[in-house]
């Protein structure tokens, strides 16, 4: 018995001028994970994680019957392609099956947002630097947009594991439900990244009110300490013909020498108090 082959599409922009097309849809930049009941078949939208481009995901559109399933990108994705191969070297176990080849593109996805959390924990900064405030914002920024995708997709995979459609048999049901518990372990993951980037954050600027307040300090005592020889100089500046010690020849060192000692004095006071 030949059964009808699950098939992969690329859109491409012609398509996107008829409300009516299949790959509609599909052609819509940033869309959340979605699931929709067409009686005879169901439409359902994820997301998979991409390496080397500007967008931190993009979506496939997967349509799945009774007896054919098809998945519709708009640009080529590693994950359709192992998946196809996966499809291809175990035929007897996915074509007769849409709805396998439908949990196995869920699944793949979802150990492709495993292993760019992996990354993200790997690089979730633990130590204070100049720049480390700026990294640590972008890498929320980018967990925030993550948590955003998995989600809603988390919500279509609950509905999925729960639906009674008539494309799904009962055997496929508890596969589904897995795929499901894939995704919340992937969204726990990810709150785990985003306190642990909020606990960098606020650990990187603990470092560095703390390096402000040692420096303002250091800035504090070496002002005390100048106060005082600055008031005697500006007393003996003074016009006056009746000044202590201004004719004797010892005066002016003996002033410098009491400057001096006022200053060491304070200084070694602040020592011992811990101040500097």
């Amino acid at each position: 018995m030949r059964h009808p082959t699950p098939r992969s599409t690329r859109c491409s922009p012609d398509d996107s001028g008829s409300t009516s097309s299949p790959c509609s849809d599909a052609l819509r930049e940033r869309q959340p994970a979605k699931l929709e009941d067409f009686g005879d078949h169901l439409f359902v939208i994820a997301n998979t994680p991409v390496e080397g481009q500007n967008v931190p995901t993009r979506e496939i559109v997967i349509f799945v019957g009774e007896t054919w399933g098809r998945s519709v990108t708009t640009v080529p994705l590693d994950t359709v392609h192992e998946v196809e191969s996966r499809v291809l070297n175990e035929p007897q176990r996915f074509l007769p099956r849409p709805e396998r080849v439908m949990h196995a593109l869920l699944d793949h996805l979802m150990e492709g947002f495993q292993r760019l959390v992996d990354t993200l924990e790997c690089s979730t900064i633990d130590r204070a630097e100049i720049d480390c405030l700026r990294a640590i914002q972008l890498g929320r920024r980018q967990v925030g947009k993550l948590l955003q995708i998995t989600r809603t997709q988390r919500d279509v995979c609950l509905t999925l594991g729960r639906t009674n459609h008539n494309v799904f048999p009962s055997r496929i049901t508890p596969y589904l439900r897995d795929a499901y518990d894939h995704c919340l372990r992937v969204y726990d993951l990810l709150e785990g990244v985003r306190e642990s980037l909020a606990t960098a954050r606020d650990g990187d600027l603990s470092a560095v009110n703390h390096r402000l307040s040692a420096s303002m300090r250091v800035l504090t005592v070496i002002t005390t300490i100048m106060m005082p020889p600055s008031l005697v100089v500006g007393i003996f500046g003074m016009h006056a013909v009746q000044m202590p010690l201004l004719r004797d020849g010892w005066g002016f060192w003996l002033t410098v020498g009491v400057m001096g000692a006022i200053g060491a004095g304070m200084f070694v006071g602040f020592r011992w108090r811990g101040w500097i």
